[in-house]
């Protein structure tokens, strides 16, 4: 990931355009199928009548909308008796493009984290810290580009790559206006992007409660008596103001979606737990921890204790960030057990990657620096190699070897289990059509069982 002294920007290219590919390799390979098929139904639609069903569905118009706006100039529509490869590719094109965009989003989401993680320490060097960031950017990007679950949503016609970009984004955009809150227009940017968010899914207001979760512990932290910190916090009045500002800009612009969500969050407290919610909450945890981490099911929970690692790193070094990291995983997991609804699937968390991942990122390159620092105190003790030392003589390559190791590690056995997504069994839908096509005519009845798919 680095060469010489200065960090490579040939690193994260590469990473976006590995993303790029893997998210394009035959993705018409298989047919529409599941859900995929109600986008192309009902994205095709006028925005209107697109507004009107989705105010009936699960998931909010604007994906159905941008989805319905690319394809309408792409896909050929009424060109063919059946749907075809190119028409299936079209339609999951914008998926694969919101992949690799949060790929490189996530990179400057993970570099700005660090930074703020290392700052924020009294145990600051300048130059290490640098590097220190940019190797957890590149990790947490190179492993995000190669999870199983990214690139499974990267290659549907569905709105959940665009929420995970949307998500990451938002996030971003987050701390960058934390950074320097009396810009307005950051705050402004950021929230249109949280608007965005909570208008293609519901989970959208959870990632609002995270960042809300952040500004409330760092509020706290600035309050307390810390006097060994190289770099104080700023005053945080000026932040809440801007969050305030920005989260009411954002339920403005929902306005036209508040009576739809009230509509659900009503009929939801009527029903009550849907076909017994999500059974076991053990088990659904569990459900959560495999779909996040590569299988298999020992690797994920390998996955999930880096993460609690980088979670105990972090609060040794800012536990704002540790909170925040918290919050991300736990509101999500813990969302459908208290409301019972089995339709919250613990594989469409994707979303929950790319901070997810950024935490692991910490962990590996805190567990190889920790490595590095007791081979060099046993060898060189005081010595000006020393890797807590921001010296001229800080060597980098040298500094990662044990934190690239593991990262490769990861990065490993996250592409074996993204093989798999390319030998997922699916069913044809695009020769049913065809043979539909054939046998039957327009007055004939066509009877299905209840596994219709």
């Amino acid at each position: 990931m680095y060469s010489g002294n200065k960090p490579q920007t040939g690193s994260i290219l590469f990473i976006i355009a590995l993303s790029l590919a893997l998210n394009l390799h035959a993705l018409a390979a298989d047919s529409f199928w599941g859900d995929e098929i109600l986008t192309a139904a009902f994205a095709g639609n006028a925005p209107a009548e697109i507004i009107r069903w989705t105010a009936t569905d699960i998931h909010p118009p604007l994906y159905y909308l941008l989805a319905g706006a690319f394809t309408h100039f792409t896909v050929p529509l009424g060109q063919a008796e059946f749907p075809t490869q190119t028409w299936d590719w079209l339609w999951r094109f914008p998926s694969a493009m919101a992949g690799a965009l949060a790929v490189a989003v996530t990179y400057c989401l993970a570099y700005r984290l660090s930074r703020l993680a290392y700052h924020t320490t009294h145990f600051y060097a300048p130059h290490k810290a640098q590097w220190n960031s940019r190797f957890v950017a590149n990790a947490a990007a190179l492993l995000l580009c190669l999870a199983p679950i990214a690139i499974k949503y990267g290659q549907e016609a569905r709105m959940h790559a665009l929420f995970m970009l949307l998500t990451v984004l938002s996030t971003h955009l987050f701390f960058r206006a934390m950074s320097r809150p009396q810009q307005w227009t950051r705050w402004l940017t950021y929230a249109l992007a949280t608007s965005a968010g909570i208008y293609t899914m519901y989970f959208g207001f959870l990632i609002l409660a995270t960042h809300a979760g952040f500004l409330l512990s760092s509020t706290i932290h600035y309050q307390l008596p810390i006097t060994n910190y190289q770099l104080p916090t700023q005053n945080p009045k000026s932040r809440i103001v801007g969050f305030s500002a920005a989260a009411v800009l954002a339920f403005l612009l929902y306005i036209p979606w508040w009576p739809v969500l009230f509509n659900i969050l009503r009929k939801r407290a009527a029903v009550g737990a849907i076909e017994g919610g999500v059974g076991s909450p053990p088990e659904f945890v569990s459900g959560v921890v495999q779909a996040l981490g590569p299988m298999p099911v020992p690797v994920a929970w390998g996955f999930l204790l880096l993460f609690m690692t980088g979670l105990i790193f972090l609060a040794r070094r800012y536990w704002p960030l540790a909170a925040f990291g918290g919050l991300w995983l736990a509101l999500p997991t813990a969302l459908p057990i208290v409301l019972g609804d089995p339709r919250a699937l613990q594989f469409r968390y994707a979303f929950v990657l790319p901070v997810y991942l950024t935490v692991i990122a910490y962990a590996v390159v805190n567990i190889g620096t920790f490595a590095r620092s007791k081979l060099v105190c046993d060898s060189r003790s005081g010595s000006d190699n020393h890797p807590d030392n921001g010296g001229a003589k800080f060597s980098g390559f040298r500094h990662y070897q044990a934190a690239t190791y593991l990262v490769w590690l990861l990065a490993t056995v996250s592409f074996l289990a993204t093989l798999d997504v390319y030998h997922q069994t699916k069913p044809n839908w695009r020769s049913a059509a065809a043979y539909l096509n054939e046998h039957t005519a327009p007055a004939d009845i066509i009877l299905i069982g209840p596994l219709w798919d």
